[in-house]
């Protein structure tokens, strides 16, 4: 009985020649597939390197820019998404460079008076102001003045 692959390359001469090569090279080449898998296996874990390393630049210059110090800063203070969207409206109204601020002063939430926008959404921002600056207002019966 003939061989399934003597039947093949006696039947189809245009694929002989690839069958007979492919036998070839599996017989004596058993260090190029170590070799071959060895260097996929480097090339991968290259990319997945470089990959972090990338990523890793990238949330750095995220963190280092003012956007992405205001989103740390919403983070950390666990701040809804339309919380987000207020303080990011009051920076862009008080025209400040760095949204950031306010997170840092409270006057920022007063004066000057309010656009129409933002003051019909008063009692979000003094209620974010409280959230935000809970603890550092001075106490209203003057024992921060003693």
């Amino acid at each position: 009985m003939m061989s399934l692959v003597a039947a093949w390359t006696t039947l189809s001469p245009i694929a002989s020649p690839w069958i007979v090569a492919a036998r070839r090279s599996s017989r004596g080449a058993g260090m190029s597939w170590v070799i071959g898998g060895t260097v996929a296996v480097l090339a991968i874990v290259a990319v997945w390197m470089f990959a972090r390393w990338w990523l890793g630049e990238g949330a750095a210059r995220m963190r280092n820019s003012p956007k992405g110090l205001f989103t740390e800063l919403c983070r950390a203070h666990a701040l809804a998404a339309a919380e987000r969207q207020l303080l990011l409206a009051l920076a862009e109204t008080r025209q400040l460079a760095q949204p950031g601020d306010v997170f840092v002063d409270p006057s920022l939430f007063d004066d000057p008076p309010l656009p129409p926008l933002l003051a019909s959404r008063k009692g979000e921002l003094a209620r974010l102001r409280r959230r935000l600056f809970a603890g550092m207002e001075p106490a209203a019966d003057g024992a921060a003045n003693d």
